[in-house]
């Protein structure tokens, strides 16, 4: 019984969600969610019918020496290095707050939002970016590809060469740079503040680690996109399973137990109204 309500509840919850009518995202800001992956997407396209990744990765690699001059340099070498600590710490965590919040029995926001942090992980960069895409995919890196010295042709992005040692689409590390705006999909509109932070640091730093990628002649920019596009496509389908504000809160075995084991309250009973005769009252 437990299971099966926790089914249509999801479905209800997900039905409300596209229709715009659901807990936690009001009807008329159903374009702040969708309509910045639909522009992402739309980026990705022109990429996709022009060669801007050549642009932009030549401006990078020096001609004359047939390498990437800033392959070793610092602070770019640090982030290939490190730069993926902050999101798993922020990922890892969240999981472990939800474990300890689960044998606790208690602290249900905490244990959502950990939930929520260690979900959008394994979708966003972990499942979508290289369990799927870049195996599936199989894109030359620039430095494999034949324009910048190596031995592959160039592919746009969106052709599957399924090439073997060759994981350029999507940035693995890019991902969890922009994982880091993952909190800002959970936080509630009061919080549009603290919202807008973690927005501005996961862009910011997923931003960064691309560039770094980008001037070792290890991904392309429509590589770098692509990660963000996955993150954003991880969080929203994190958002969409938890229903913050939704079903989410009853889906606890303990919770659904102390339901069924629950009493059925006896009614209260009710004093029976006086009956006047004329002037007197009997009570």
């Amino acid at each position: 019984m437990g299971l099966n309500r926790m089914a249509q509840q999801a479905v209800r919850i997900l039905r409300l969600h596209v229709a715009g009518r659901d807990a936690t995202t009001p009807r008329g800001s159903r374009w702040l969610l969708w309509g910045p992956l639909l522009a992402l997407l739309g980026c990705l396209l022109i990429f996709r019918m022009t060669y801007a990744d050549i642009a932009v990765s030549e401006c990078c690699y020096c001609q004359l020496t047939e390498r990437w001059p800033m392959a070793d340099a610092q602070p770019w070498l640090s982030l290939y290095e490190y730069g993926c600590l902050p999101a798993m710490v922020l990922g890892i965590g969240g999981l472990l707050t939800t474990l300890v919040c689960v044998c606790l029995r208690r602290g249900r926001k905490p244990r959502r939002a950990g939930l929520f942090l260690a979900l959008s992980l394994l979708l966003g960069p972990g499942l979508l970016v290289n369990f799927m895409l870049k195996p599936m995919m199989g894109r030359p890196r620039p430095a494999q590809t034949e324009v910048f010295g190596g031995e592959e042709s160039f592919v746009l992005v969106g052709t599957p060469a399924q090439l073997e040692n060759c994981r350029s689409f999507p940035s693995g590390h890019a991902s969890m740079g922009f994982y880091l705006m993952a909190p800002a999909f959970m936080l509630k509109r009061k919080q549009k503040k603290l919202a807008a932070a973690f927005l501005a640091l996961g862009i910011g730093f997923g931003l960064l680690m691309g560039a770094a990628r980008i001037l070792q002649g290890a991904h392309f920019a429509s590589d770098v996109l692509g990660a963000v596009i996955c993150v954003y496509i991880g969080a929203l389908a994190a958002k969409l399973i938890l229903g913050f504000g939704g079903w989410a809160d009853r889906v606890w075995p303990e919770d659904l137990a102390e339901t069924a084991q629950a009493p059925a309250s006896a009614p209260t009973p009710t004093a029976a109204p006086p009956t006047v005769w004329g002037d007197r009252v009997a009570a």
